[in-house]
């Protein structure tokens, strides 16, 4: 059996990772109620943790650890996806002046 090492630290990590790939995917903050019912799944974990990192044969805090990280990357990539690039070169702008002006 692997040492009891998560932490609750790591599952507050992985609700905050969730929380913000929610909001990147709705584009709206949880409302109260929600915010609620993330604080209460939050604190379930919590006093859940030992008892389940003790029965099982994995490592639990690596899970956790991969789960925020993906929930951190699809946040990012959401995000990345809805952000409009608007810096032009140089060479964009000559580009395109030139293309006009022909």
């Amino acid at each position: 059996m692997p040492t009891v090492s998560t932490s609750n630290s790591q599952v507050s990590d992985l609700v905050s990772a969730g929380e913000n790939a929610f909001k990147a995917l709705t584009g709206s903050t949880m409302s109260d109620n929600q915010q609620k019912v993330s604080d209460g799944i939050t604190r379930i974990l919590d006093g859940l943790l030992p008892g389940i990192e003790s029965r099982v044969s994995i490592d639990l805090a690596d899970v956790l650890g991969g789960a925020t990280d993906t929930l951190n990357g699809v946040a990012r990539t959401v995000t990345g996806a809805k952000t409009k690039q608007i810096v032009a070169t140089a060479s964009t702008e000559t580009t395109a002046t030139e293309t006009t002006a022909t």
